[in-house]
């Protein structure tokens, strides 16, 4: 049988449909041989790839609370609590106002207990001891480049893949400052081929 790679891209809140993808491929008996994946495409990836089950996947996309994601400061909350209803009063000043900390900070929130979940969650676990090949996407704001992020902590490599920038900060990570690889591949189809995929299904969630 020929060697199989899944391509998960990034698309937001949209790319949680790919969870449906794998629960339909394992139904199949279809595991994928390498998974390659952007932005929260890159997050579903490389929690499968660390041999995390799809109803614990499931859990952790109906579960996890927005706000304990979130700087106690951050202006995201604003824009979550207005969805409750309590914001509405405040008008659009009050997203102004939010949107303009942007001439002092780097991006709306720092990403640290997003980073601090991953870490957590994932423990040390490394490129090297998941239980499938993967890889995921960054781009780098100094030079501009795709990087391709297969070595190292987990964890890191998908704290930069979901960096999008004005909403998180930009991870710093061996001398690079790491943004959203929507900006430079948001479906990676070449380096599943690249990672030895004969053939490669695509999820473009955009």
């Amino acid at each position: 049988m020929k060697k199989f790679g899944l391509m998960l891209s990034g698309g937001g809140a949209r790319s949680l449909a790919e969870i449906g993808v794998l629960k339909t491929l394992e139904k199949h008996g279809l595991i994928p041989d390498v998974i390659t994946g952007t932005s929260m495409g890159g997050m579903i990836g490389g929690f499968y790839a660390a041999g995390f089950t799809l109803p614990q996947m499931e859990k952790f996309a109906t579960e996890i609370v927005v706000t304990k994601m979130l700087d106690a400061k951050s202006p995201l909350l604003y824009l979550e609590e207005s969805k409750t209803g309590k914001a509405r009063q405040a008008g659009y000043g009050g997203i102004g106002s939010s949107l303009s900390i942007l001439g002092s900070k780097k991006a709306l929130d720092s990403g640290r207990k997003i980073e601090y979940f991953l870490t957590k969650t994932l423990a040390e676990k490394t490129f090297s001891e998941l239980n499938v090949p993967f890889a995921c996407i960054a781009a780098d704001l100094l030079s501009g480049k795709k990087i391709v992020l297969n070595e190292g902590r987990l964890s890191s490599a998908l704290r930069a893949t979901i960096s999008l920038p004005l909403i998180f900060e930009p991870f710093e990570y061996n001398g690079m400052l790491l943004i959203d690889g929507g900006f430079t591949s948001n479906a990676p189809v070449d380096v599943a081929r690249e990672m030895g995929a004969e053939v490669v299904v695509a999820i473009d969630c955009k």
